[in-house]
């Protein structure tokens, strides 16, 4: 009986140059079937570290922008703890140097705003800050103060003054640019204002 369906074979045996084990399959099979090669299987290994020196490129990017923009003691948070089954270290955010203030930078294709918020929600609580703000690199914006920034309603509503407007169980998300979110902490009394600062 005659079939097109390729046998399962183990990777090694699929990616040894001098296999001979296409042998297996019908002629039809054989015509139909491109063999894998090294280079389209994913590294995994390195895709992970990949994404982290993303993720750390875009962090020193944004503590770079904020110390040009009033928040000169701004450095990317450098962990030195471990975690274990029984003990794990507490995340304050991913930069430090800006008091009262946890943050957390994320570039990533794929937008999760809600668990991350939510990251750092706990974030917040951990480092004992008043106001929480995620940066989500904007695909095709180089300047980091193009950036898009979140937080909750009720911390814009802190930012503004109207606190009691905004209880802290206002958890809906709210979106500007990292530059206008920053005036706004600039106006609250957060960080140096710059010149030409806005509200």
């Amino acid at each position: 009986m005659r079939t097109n369906a390729v046998p399962a074979l183990p990777w090694s045996v699929l990616h040894r140059p001098d296999s001979d084990h296409h042998a297996w399959l019908t002629d039809d099979a054989v015509a139909d079937w491109t063999p894998l090669t090294p280079a389209t299987v994913i590294d995994r290994s390195r895709l992970g570290r990949a994404n982290r020196r993303r993720g750390h490129d875009a962090e020193r990017a944004v503590a770079r922008w904020l110390r040009d923009n009033g928040f000169t003691g701004t450095e990317r948070a450098v962990r030195t703890g471990y975690a274990t089954s029984e003990r794990q270290v507490a995340d304050p955010g991913d930069l430090t140097g800006t008091p009262g203030i946890a943050w957390q930078v994320k570039d990533t294709e794929r937008e999760s705003v809600d668990v991350w918020l939510r990251e750092l929600d706990e974030q917040t609580t951990t480092a004992r800050a008043e106001i929480g703000l995620l940066v989500h690199r904007r695909r095709g914006t180089a300047d980091p103060g193009q950036w898009w920034a979140w937080l909750r309603l009720a911390d814009l509503g802190a930012l503004l003054g109207t606190p009691g407007r905004h209880r802290r169980e206002r958890q809906h998300p709210v979106r500007m640019e990292l530059a206008h979110a920053v005036e706004l902490l600039h106006a609250a009394g957060y960080g140096n204002p710059v010149d030409g600062d806005e509200v």
